[in-house]
């Protein structure tokens, strides 16, 4: 099969879609996040569980970035799962989650994250506040609002759009007159055949 095949005779056309940009580690800092999503998921060894919450950065240059906090909240480390606790806490504090039954309760709010940069290099969420929490790095825009999800009105942009391809490839029919193997079939027994 060639790309052909895919994208039509005029072929792929990159002009009509905007490339990919690598993602690039955030300065160590504070940013106001909008939690999306908080999931708990097993641990890749299947003898633990963690909390997984994905933030989109709200504001500033790095509007639209998206970071993931995962707590390790079910471990044969206790060490990890201390640190996970004091870590919910701190975003259960900000975000004024008391008591926490359910991720759901995490997703739709909006945190000050103290983000830090792990000796990996990769963004790391340790600590949480209030958005009108002092010390924050950029001027807080106004915090999406906090609507159970039971009452959000579905927007005109969010309405699911459909598929309409630029270029239809043509669908080329099978050749239903063309022999069909069936190796389970045997030929028919022949009597003529000399031994």
């Amino acid at each position: 099969m060639a790309l052909g095949d895919f994208f039509g005779s005029q072929g792929f056309d990159h002009t009509t879609v905007k490339p990919a940009s690598a993602n690039s580690v955030l300065p160590a800092g504070d940013y106001l996040l909008f939690s999306k999503k908080a999931v708990t998921k097993p641990t890749k060894r299947l003898d633990g569980h963690y909390l997984e919450i994905e933030f989109d950065v709200v504001g500033g240059k790095h509007n639209g970035r998206k970071l993931w906090s995962r707590m390790n909240i079910d471990n044969r480390n206790e060490t990890a799962v201390s640190i996970a606790k004091a870590e919910l806490s701190s975003l259960c504090e900000a975000a004024g989650v008391r008591p926490l039954i359910d991720e759901g309760q995490l997703i739709g709010v909006s945190i000050i994250g103290h983000v830090k940069i792990d000796k990996q290099g990769n963004n790391v969420i340790r600590s949480y506040s209030k958005p009108s929490a002092a010390g924050s790095n950029a001027a807080q825009p106004a915090a999406p609002p906090q609507v159970p999800l039971t009452q959000r009105p579905v927007q005109p942009a969010q309405q699911a759009q459909a598929y309409t391809p630029q270029q239809q490839v043509p669908i080329q029919s099978p050749n239903l007159n063309a022999p069909v193997a069936r190796p389970w079939e045997r030929p028919a027994f022949n009597d003529d055949v000399p031994f």
